[in-house]
């Protein structure tokens, strides 16, 4: 199967500049997280969601070997489009989603950290010890999201959910949206994070003063997917 296509419904839309996703800012569609390259080049940094039930063999009209020789390019538009595209693969991209825990891009480090937590399973279970270790590394704010909302789809939340709810007060809107979007992500085991989100959205909704819809909205959002409820209920 060739699992081809653009970006899923539900993402955050966020914008990463510079050389690290520690340095975010939100743009103007709530829900597609991008990365700014060289000041000039929109890419889309959301993984691609897995495709469960059937082996995917080329995502985009590339293999998963392709995409392990992209995801080391000197290009960064290519490692991040490299790595944003290994999820499909399943199970059989755990291995490069491990090693690319270590990879000296910081970007590509977030992506491969949230996608283990969206795989879940065999690659998620060996790479809790990486995950662990950077979900205390200071040294990336966003890295160490990533990493905790990880831990947190491996049953980790008492642990790692705390980090998640405080950045929801992080001065950096994409950052506390980026934190209001994987709480939602984690779903009714976030529960313990509906005070803070309620809270966010109150602060953030329409028409609050000194407000961000943007975070009132990654907020609202949060809550609906925690408590089951549809957008539209």
């Amino acid at each position: 199967m060739d699992a081809r296509g653009g970006d899923s419904a539900e993402r955050l839309n966020l914008s990463f500049y510079s050389d690290s996703p520690d340095n975010m800012i939100q743009n103007s569609q709530p829900r597609v997280l991008c990365v700014l390259v060289a000041g000039l080049v929109n890419v889309s940094l959301w993984p691609l969601a897995p495709v469960r039930g059937q082996q995917v063999t080329e995502v985009a009209g590339y293999t998963l070997a392709d995409y392990a020789e992209q995801i080391q390019s000197e290009d960064r538009v290519i490692r991040l489009r490299a790595a944003r595209s290994l999820a499909p693969f399943g199970d059989a991209a755990g291995d490069l989603l491990l090693e690319s825990l270590d990879h000296q891009d910081a970007a590509v480090r977030f992506i491969a950290a949230e996608n283990l937590g969206r795989l879940g399973g065999d690659p998620l279970e060996e790479a809790v010890g990486r995950l662990c270790e950077l979900a205390e590394d200071e040294s990336s704010h966003a890295v160490r999201l990533a990493a905790s909302f990880a831990l947190c789809r491996h049953g980790l939340d008492d642990m790692h959910l705390p980090f998640l709810i405080e950045t929801l007060d992080y001065p950096e809107r994409g950052m506390a949206c980026t934190a209001a979007f994987l709480i939602g992500e984690i779903g009714p085991d976030a529960k313990a994070a509906q005070r803070a989100l309620e809270k966010a959205f109150e602060a953030n909704r329409p028409g609050a003063r000194g407000g961000d819809y943007h975070l009132g909205g990654a907020a609202q959002n949060a809550l609906r997917k925690i408590r089951g409820v549809s957008p539209a209920g």
